[in-house]
């Protein structure tokens, strides 16, 4: 877990910030994103001062031109390369996961390759709204849509809104990692968090019909109602 275990409990609601979310985020991206773009700004660079050296000597116009060539060809190099790392990706999440037919598995490997965008000044916003999910009345609102199914079975990061009445049992590797409820702060789902369990807290009124015998041998039938609550 990217958070320590708070001692105190009235804490565990938020033990993982939205702001914690958002440096995670950026830290995976950068890992990602750096070295391509330390590479391509390398030689875009090189092609650069070449071009800009042209003093009417033939061979710096042509180094500037190879330079920009090899550009050229690095760019559309790795971008085949990301496409076809890409649908493998997608292939062998398919296989493994087996989702849905309805759930993209290239929306979900973007999502949490390149993470969080940070929100932008209004009104530009809502471009950046923080994906989401619901939980209320015992289960999660929209769970055939793909961020209600990646917080099941893969984590976040997400924003749970959880309404009044319901609780969410996280899980993380398999193994409890807290349970958060409604508040003033909305928790968030870390990225190897679950949700494992939708509990609804609200009082539950049951009925059954029972079959007994007197102890004087009757066979008499008791209509039982239970009323509960977690």
């Amino acid at each position: 877990m990217t958070f320590p275990y708070p001692k105190n409990l009235d804490t565990w609601q938020t033990a993982y910030t939205r702001n914690e979310a958002y440096r995670d985020s950026d830290t995976y991206t950068a890992a990602f994103l750096l070295p391509v773009g330390f590479g391509l700004i390398v030689v875009l660079i090189y092609s650069l001062i070449y071009l800009l050296r042209i003093d009417g000597k033939y061979s710096n116009f042509m180094w500037g031109m190879i330079a920009l060539t090899i550009l050229i060809v690095l760019v559309s190099l790795i971008a085949t390369i990301l496409i076809g790392a890409f649908r493998y990706a997608s292939r062998f999440f398919s296989e493994f996961y087996i989702p849905p037919e309805d759930i993209n598995p290239s929306q979900i490997i973007n999502f949490r390759l390149f993470g969080l965008l940070r929100p932008l000044p209004p009104p530009l916003n809502v471009m950046t709204q923080t994906m989401y999910i619901i939980a209320k009345d015992g289960e999660l609102e929209k769970k055939d849509k793909w961020t209600a199914w990646m917080a099941c079975h893969l984590g976040g990061p997400l924003t749970l809104i959880v309404f009044d009445g319901c609780a969410l049992y996280l899980e993380r590797g398999g193994r409890f990692s807290r349970v958060v409820g409604p508040g003033e702060k909305a928790p968030f789902l870390e990225l190897y968090e679950t949700i494992k369990y939708v509990v609804d807290l609200r009082p539950k009124v049951k009925m059954d019909n029972i079959s007994a015998w007197t102890k004087d041998g009757i066979s008499i039938t008791l209509t039982i109602r239970i009323e509960c609550r977690i």
